[in-house]
């Protein structure tokens, strides 16, 4: 056996050890602790399951096969249903309720927790104790195990604790206790059955016949001893009958299985219909005899290595998964924990990267799958988008994971056991020992970059100098995108104007009437209303007294601060205006004919109805005080559109303390809005002037950032430019809604919790360290005050202040190593002094800046809800307020012509058409789309998923914090189950431009005399798709055969 097997002790550091693998363990449960109660989880799987554990309890363990209950599992885990059923009836637990739930997962929960100690306990004896720690967290934190056990609810990890201990008795030559292992898998599912061959080719290389007689010997009697009392009553051949028909019982091509087969149409296909001049089963067949064909191959290849068997059942697993018929979409499941048990052996960072593709494309099909059940929707549609493209990507990266098997294949293993000439794919595996001598020479070199791209600092703690700071080459460049940016956002934002008065009518019947002055034709009647809803319609006369032609408006939620248009093509001397239901503002009226786009002159208004000597109770005139603000064709120029119906509304509302019509989100957004009421009035230039300004802000913030992150003020002109010029930065910012402030404020917390990040308080004073930390803090609490996807971010912050604090510790773990032998280092004593008080005392800054002083600006943010006048407007009602918005946003079940799931944000399958021209020339369109620059979001999305990758190759400081801020705010929405739109992707995309923006410049300074050039035009490129799609972003009146040139895919349907 190898040597490494055995260990090596570590003085001084076994508590240590224990300590900190039961806080990974104990970390990793109460995560499903909380998990796994919220959800009932997979409907079918958990009511069968509670089904068979009462039937269990009830008949009998051994008379459980019963012919009237389906049971299509092996004994092997009934033992383990029997149980949780006595539980339920000895203690009187209910069913139904949370607490069973949580029982219900409990096996396959604590599986999860020794998957992950069978992990540790392999990998301390390969890597350092941090980097078997770091593995171990890397496992049970997997979204893909606890979705798996502790949400949907199945059993997966508990088979998978058996097949990693047959592959650990194979590697260690112990064949009787691999067929014991192999057997318990075996009894809990049937897919054990395919790991057989591994046991086989094993002991084909034993020519003890002793060896062979005791493995089956063992694994025969394991098998037999659990199901020899079902037999009683089922008979000998039942178990083969069940295994048999259990195989057998799902005859699809793929069941939900995010595979080859569901890639080209076969989900929830007869596995028997014809697919490429066979059927489906046969290809099926021949994919999985293919695949272990090919995993056996891999195995006696390399056999003599350490790992071997875990490496090929890994690739055996994923293959038979996307190759084979009759697959489940949770299968892919088996392939990750042994994906990570090979990386122990082979030390390859690649087989990460497999491990984190796989457990990504698992989440992505059984979140899906899981979430469609929740709707009531069980088969995959199979043109679904989501599913091709996961379907796409597994088979993408089993040729990877394959082609990477090869690669290994190919080399030379030397007797230790290690690859002979690793390259820079591959970790050291040198024993812990030797890692820990050189803790601090490592430390010291941590966070370095490629070279080409030297971070912020370099590492070294310390304020940045000199061209860090933006100096007048910095103040041009920003000054001309923001003089630039500013001219485009603000021509045609709105009008400055929009009627301010109003008639409010008090009584049913309350009307006005309208002389014209002589009998008029009247073609079209347009009408702004204001707060509130009611409902009013219009009579017309000729000679004021026999009233008929009624047209009844309802005034409702749309037509709040916009023009609404009636045509009643009537002739008439007299109109008159009826109140049908009060509660309405109505502020203008306006009637017009054909023969001019001015209103017709008003001759006189009559008020009857409600009280004379009220204020309101001659103020039907007001209806016509203002008609030279009233349009003939209205357009979002005079206008709300979208959800400014909701926002700008609210902000008028808790500028003039009225109750808040729009509540599901925290009111801070508004008020920014409302700000811009108060400056300009309640017009469209007032609702949509603040969130312009947000986002010509955004520029330099961008430009700062780039600034910071790349250090050359060519560099940063690139983020700065791609934004600026991104259409959803433009469209998203120049409409009256909350978004803009949310991403503003996400955008600046992350800028100063990366300012926190490249400087350590060893260096410099304590206190300028808590200013960037504290800021982030502050932004974070505006931005949750405005809307609540900054929560998402607030996870990043806490793991970006995590690996920043990790860093001071690594520092203090070496500055001690280093003192025992430069005692007299003044420097490293410093840092061992300072160091635990310093933390304790940026933890409790962070105490006050994330969460004591983020709490107090959301409830003050909630000041103008407390001044409306009446009860139910106290600190109880804001409380309230909270739990009505949880509850609307979780259970929101709407359609919309253009929602969009979060996995076609990134590729814009289906933009968001925001607003038509309602008056406009039949062969014209006046359009406002949002959605992205293709020139920024196609290549930016690919240099995501590629700094995903290299993430696992090369760490760059840089990429890692901002792939932390995109995922903390992307990953949360793949939970989320409410409906959903492209704009929900805005709070992504800066980051995403960062990220797009070092490869750029990346790949630039490879060959820069020739490739400058080639990133000018690719800037002048995505400017110029700016200018083409201008149209359709601002409701710039084009030709049809204009807007048929920018219909790129079938969802981009703009007329």
């Amino acid at each position: 056996m190898n040597n490494m097997d055995s260990g090596i002790s570590i003085p001084g550091t076994r508590h240590n050890f224990r300590i900190g693998l039961w806080l990974i363990l104990a970390a990793a449960f109460v995560l499903r602790l909380v998990l796994a109660p919220v959800w009932l989880g997979y409907e079918a799987d958990m009511r069968t399951f509670i089904a068979w554990a009462d039937h269990a309890y009830n008949t009998g363990l051994f008379g459980v096969y019963t012919d009237g209950m389906f049971l299509d599992y092996p004994p092997g885990y009934l033992y383990v249903l029997y149980i949780l059923g006595m539980l339920h009836h000895v203690f009187h637990i209910p069913w139904e309720g949370t607490f069973s739930i949580l029982l219900m997962k409990l096996p396959a929960s604590l599986a999860d927790l020794v998957l992950g100690l069978l992990i540790f306990q392999e990998a301390s004896r390969r890597f350092s104790l941090r980097g078997a720690y770091a593995l171990t967290l890397g496992v049970v934190l997997n979204p893909a195990l606890w979705l798996n056990s502790s949400i949907w609810g199945q059993i997966d990890s508990i088979f998978m604790i058996f097949v990693l201990l047959f592959l650990r008795g194979l590697r260690q030559k112990k064949f009787a206790f691999a067929a014991c292992m192999l057997a318990i898998a075996v009894l809990i599912k049937p897919q054990g059955l395919l790991l057989g061959p591994f046991l086989l080719l094993a002991l084909a290389k034993q020519r003890d016949f002793k060896a062979w007689l005791q493995a089956f010997g063992t694994g025969a009697v394991t098998f037999l001893l659990p199901v020899v009392p079902f037999m009683i009553h089922k008979g000998f051949s039942w178990i083969f009958t069940l295994y048999f028909g259990t195989l057998g019982s799902y005859p699809y091509a793929s069941l939900n299985a995010f595979n080859l087969f569901a890639l080209f149409g076969g989900n929830f296909t007869d596995q028997t219909k014809p697919f490429l001049f066979l059927s489906y089963q046969t290809w099926g067949t021949i994919g999985l005899l293919g695949s272990l064909l090919a995993a056996s191959w891999l195995y006696l290849r390399i056999r003599n290595r350490s790992g071997a068997g875990q490496l090929a059942a890994a690739l055996f697993m994923a293959s038979a998964f996307i190759l084979a018929n009759m697959m489940h979409e949770r299968y892919l499941f088996y392939a990750v924990p042994l994906l990570a048990a090979a990386f122990i052996w082979f030390g390859d960072r690649k087989l990460l990267f497999v491990y984190a593709g796989f457990s990504l494309t698992f989440v992505l099909n059984v979140g899906y799958v899981l979430v469609q059940s929740w709707r009531k929707l069980y088969l995959i549609p199979v043109h679904d988008t989501l599913m091709l493209l996961v379907s796409a990507c597994n088979i993408g990266l089993l040729i990877y994971a394959w082609k990477l098997g090869w690669t290994l294949a190919k080399k030379d293993f030397g007797h230790s056991g290690r690859a002979k000439g690793t390259g820079s794919g591959e970790m050291d595996l040198s024993v812990r020992s030797q890692v820990q001598k050189s803790d601090f020479q490592a430390i010291r070199k941590q966070g370095r970059s490629d070279g080409d791209l030297e971070p912020e600092n370099s590492g070294t703690g310390k304020e940045s100098k000199g061209s860090r700071f933006l100096g007048k080459k910095d103040f041009l460049y920003m000054g001309i995108l923001i003089v630039v940016y500013t001219i485009i956002a603000c021509i045609n934002l709105g009008s400055a104007k929009a009627p301010e008065t109003y008639w409010q009518p008090s009584e049913y019947q309350e009307n006005v009437v309208v002389d014209l002055g002589s009998t008029q034709s009247i073609d079209r009647i347009n009408s702004f209303a204001g707060d509130g809803e009611g409902k009013y319609s219009y009579w017309f006369s000729e000679d004021g007294i026999v009233w008929d032609h009624e047209i009844p408006v309802e005034s409702d939620y749309t037509k709040v601060f916009t023009w609404a248009s009636v045509q009643p093509n009537v002739k008439a001397r007299y109109v008159k205006i009826v109140t049908d239901k009060t509660g309405f503002r109505l502020h203008e009226v306006a009637f017009f004919n054909h023969q001019s786009e001015k209103p017709l002159p008003v001759l006189s208004v009559n008020t009857s109805g409600g009280d004379p000597s009220s204020a309101e109770g001659n103020a039907g005139y007001r209806l016509f005080d203002e008609q030279k603000d009233a349009p003939y064709e209205p357009t979002y120029l005079n206008g709300t559109y979208f959800d400014e119906i909701y926002h700008a509304r609210t902000a008028y509302e808790h500028l003039h303390q009225i109750e808040p019509y729009e509540s599901t989100h925290p009111p801070l957004g508004k008020i920014f809005i409302s700000a811009g009421i108060w400056l300009f009035g309640m017009n469209p230039l007032g609702w949509r002037i603040v969130g312009t300004l947000f986002g010509v802000g955004m520029i330099p913030l961008m430009y700062a950032f780039g600034k910071r992150l790349f250090g050359r003020s060519e560099y940063a002109l690139i983020p700065a430019v791609l934004f600026t010029f991104d259409f959803m930065h433009f469209a998203q910012t120049r409409i009256a809604t909350i978004d803009v402030y949310g991403v503003f404020f996400i955008m600046l917390m992350f800028y100063y919790m990366y300012r926190y990040m490249t400087i350590s308080f060893y260096k410099v004073s304590l206190w300028k360290t808590w200013i960037p930390l504290g800021l982030a803090g502050l932004f974070f609490g505006i931005g949750a005050a405005s809307k609540w996807i900054v929560l998402y971010g607030g996870a990043g912050l806490a793991v970006l202040l995590a690996i920043s604090l990790t860093d001071r510790y690594k520092e203090y773990k070496a500055a001690k190593l280093h003192v025992l032998e430069y005692p007299e280092d003044e420097e490293n004593q410093r840092k061992i002094r300072v160091f635990p008080r310093y933390t304790l005392y940026t933890l409790l800054v962070c105490l006050v800046f994330y969460v004591i002083i983020p709490a107090l600006i959301y409830l003050l943010s909630y000041i103008p809800f407390m001044m409306v006048p009446g009860p139910g407007h106290g600190l109880k009602d804001v409380l309230t307020y909270q739990v009505h918005m949880y509850q609307y946003h979780s259970h929101l079940v709407a359609t919309h012509p253009f929602a969009s799931p979060w996995w076609e944000w990134p590729l814009m399958i289906t933009p968001i058409w925001y607003y038509k021209a309602m008056y406009a020339p039949a062969d014209t369109v006046s359009s406002i789309v949002s959605f992205g620059n293709p020139l920024v979001w196609w290549p930016g999305f690919a240099a995501v998923l590629y700094t995903i990758y290299r993430i696992f190759r090369k760490m760059d400081r840089r990429l890692l914090v901002l792939l932390i801020a995109y995922l903390s705010q992307y990953l949360p929405w793949m939970l989320v189950p409410r409906l959903t739109f492209i704009y929900h992707y805005f709070a992504m995309v800066p980051f995403m431009v960062l990220m797009l923006s070092y490869w750029v410049i990346y790949w630039m300074k490879k060959k820069p005399e020739t490739r400058k050039r080639w990133v000018v035009a690719y800037l002048a490129g995505a400017v110029l798709l700016f200018i083409w799609f201008y149209p359709l972003l601002s409701g710039l009146p084009v030709s049809k055969t204009y807007t048929s040139w920018l219909h790129w895919l079938p969802g981009w349907r703009y007329f």
